[in-house]
């Protein structure tokens, strides 16, 4: 048996950790049921889905006071970002009008 270690030593800190580790394992599953449309996306490890869509090259810039994330062409069309952006406002508004 392998003894798992924690990054911190205070109780308190390892606690908090977990709880993120969870949240954002939470959120990472229902991203891919929910609004990725591609199948291969659905069933991919935690580690895969994170290097492809969370490990992207892009530069953030501020255009008319607004965040505006650039990215490669090929990037997004690989992606299908555009596909997976109008998926998110077709839920977003099904929320709001729900």
């Amino acid at each position: 048996m392998t003894k798992e270690k924690l990054p911190f030593r205070a109780f308190f800190s390892n606690q908090v950790f977990y709880f993120m580790e969870v949240i954002s394992f939470s959120l990472m599953r229902n991203f891919q049921k929910e609004i990725t449309l591609e199948h291969k996306f659905k069933v991919m490890r935690p580690e895969n889905f994170r290097r492809i869509f969370i490990d992207i090259a892009g530069k953030i810039i501020t255009h008319a006071g607004q965040k505006i994330l650039k990215l490669k062409s090929s990037v997004f069309e690989k992606l299908k970002l555009g596909a997976l952006f109008d998926r998110i406002r077709e839920l977003n508004y099904a929320i709001a009008y729900f």
